[in-house]
């Protein structure tokens, strides 16, 4: 009996045990679910990047000269304009100096040439007008000494008969003479006419020269000037128009004096002609002088016995006056020419103010570059000498590297997205660079045109450029950033978060807590971003999403919320 009732005792507690059992494999497990609700979903691509600055600038030479001191070393920081380096400026100073003694030369050179030209105009015009007053007196003396007869105290007719015909070879050599003395002022005015053109064109030449060298020199200095400018500056490319503009004129001077070289030859061809009909007529003047001299000289020896003592002495007074008058219009005559011959031609007084200018254009070059040296070697930028690369008493030529300056400006962060990316991003989107517990906003600010290889990836990216929002932000250039562009924003759109989402050989699905059951519910995805994704069709607001992690063994089974 006892055994029996012990039997029917274990049997009940084996029936509650199984009973339990079953009790509790009914209770449904708990899982993490939330709303579906509508919220905002930014989609981003986030890519290691680098901090970086403005491209490091190279200070120049900006003279040849020799540099006295050094002002600053490497990782100074500096302010633009600061001196970085001290010129000699022993040199400069001679230069400039020389530069002045050359223009107080030329310019005593033209006022010397003025001063003389009006002298000589001067003398030139007194002695023309002696020389026309003496011709006239000459006639006058000649016609009273004509006067006197002769003829009735001749002791024979043959008297009369010789000087009837000396006086006719005299008459007849004066008219030739002033015939000759005409033709000799017509070949110096011709000759001086053509010497003028000639000094002219030699002074055209002296200018084209001078001209031609001074082209040359600016394109030179300009050539330098471009070693101090980046090929994409504005400087630069005025540089390159002048360069261009000077280049043009240097052609057009050669050409000019080309043409002027060929006008010279001919020029230089009529002076000698000149110069050879001036010399003949000089030389024509000179035998009728002779001529004439002879035949007074001729005159005077026929025997004048039969005149009266006081129309003799009368008669040889005005003979020895048409002497004296003629010797002095000759002096006249030589005084005139040489005058002349020494007047400077309008052209070589050009070439003379010329130079006078060049002089002065080249002081003021010598002056820029004093005051250039003096200034010394200046900081182009502000930022932090990352090199130097001379030192004290180093004599550089313009245009030498001299220190390498990182501006303290530009800040930006840049990174490298591929082409899977590349196409969502644009100029003006919203970014952000972490570094380390600090994070920078910014704005998507450049995006290169061509796709370059800089990773181990060897896979060609695009550089993409990001500014920061603080422009007083100045990270550590060169440390690595963690970047994020916000490419896309969808604003109050029914979301879930992205572990709640799964993707299958059919396509995405998630788990939606319906009746306490977890049912398998297939989805369309939109944007994803910021931790959610988009659901555009599958699911509808206020359904209960399942977020903790499921697999398709649970679909159907019962579940309660955990939260």
């Amino acid at each position: 009996m006892k055994r029996i009732v012990r039997n029917i005792i274990a049997g009940v507690v084996v029936l509650a045990a199984g009973g339990g059992v079953f009790a509790y494999s009914m209770i449904p497990d708990s899982v993490d679910v939330e709303k579906a609700v509508k919220g905002n979903v930014t989609e981003s691509i986030s890519e290691i990047g680098l901090i970086e600055a403005d491209a490091a600038v190279t200070v120049y030479a900006p003279a040849t000269g020799k540099l006295s001191s050094i002002t600053c070393k490497v990782n100074d920081c500096v302010k633009k304009g600061d001196v970085l380096a001290d010129y000699d400026i022993t040199e400069a100073e001679d230069q400039y100096n020389k530069a002045g003694l050359n223009v107080t030369y030329h310019e005593d050179n033209y006022n010397a040439a003025v001063t003389d030209n009006n002298t000589n105009r001067s003398k030139a015009a007194t002695a023309a007008n002696k020389a026309g007053a003496l011709l006239a007196q000459y006639v006058s003396v000649e016609e009273d000494r004509d006067d006197i007869s002769i003829a009735q105290n001749a002791k024979s007719g043959s008297i009369q008969q010789n000087i009837q015909g000396v006086e006719g070879e005299i008459a007849k050599l004066q008219t030739n003479l002033e015939v000759e003395a005409a033709r000799l002022e017509a070949e110096t005015g011709a000759y001086q006419e053509s010497h003028g053109k000639q000094l002219e064109m030699e002074g055209e030449l002296d200018q084209v020269n001078e001209k031609i060298e001074i082209s040359k020199k600016l394109i030179k200095n300009y050539q330098s000037e471009l070693e101090h400018y980046s090929q994409d500056s504005e400087e630069y490319a005025k540089c390159i128009e002048e360069i261009q503009k000077e280049s043009e004129n240097l052609e057009a001077l050669k050409a000019e004096k080309k043409i002027d070289k060929k006008e010279y030859k001919k020029i230089k061809e009529q002076t000698k002609q000149s110069a050879n009909g001036k010399e003949n007529a000089r030389e024509s003047v000179n035998n009728l002088k002779d001529s004439l001299n002879n035949s007074r000289d001729a005159l005077a020896s026929i025997p004048v016995d039969q005149l009266s003592t006081e129309d003799f002495a009368k008669y040889a007074e005005l003979s020895r006056q048409l002497e004296l008058i003629d010797k002095e219009w000759s002096t006249s005559m030589t005084e005139k020419a040489a005058a002349e011959e020494k007047i400077v031609s309008e052209a070589q007084l050009k070439s003379y103010e010329d130079s006078v200018v060049i002089a002065r254009a080249e002081e003021a070059t010598a002056l820029k570059a004093l005051n250039i040296v003096k200034q010394g070697v200046l900081s182009s930028a502000t930022g932090t000498i990352l090199e130097r690369l001379v030192d004290d008493g180093a004599i550089t030529e313009a245009g030498t590297p001299l220190f390498v300056i990182q501006p303290d400006s530009g800040y930006k962060a840049t990174l490298m997205v591929s082409r899977y990316d590349i196409e969502n991003v644009e100029t003006g989107q919203k970014a952000e660079a972490t570094i380390g517990a600090k994070t920078y906003t910014g704005t998507v600010s450049a995006i290169s045109p061509v796709a370059t290889t800089t990773d181990t990836s060897g896979k060609p990216k695009v550089k993409v450029e990001i500014t920061f929002d603080d422009s007083e932000a100045r990270p550590t250039i060169g440390l690595e950033a963690q970047v994020k562009i916000f490419t896309k924003e969808e604003k109050s759109v029914l979301s879930v978060l992205d572990k709640a989402v799964y993707t299958g050989d059919d396509g995405d699905y998630i788990y939606v807590l319906k009746g306490g059951k977890a049912e398998k519910r297939s989805i369309v995805k939109g944007a994803a971003g910021n931790g959610v994704t988009e659901v555009l069709e599958g699911l509808s607001e206020g359904e209960t999403v399942i977020v903790s992690a499921l697999s398709d063994e649970d679909e159907g089974k019962r579940f309660k919320p955990a939260n």
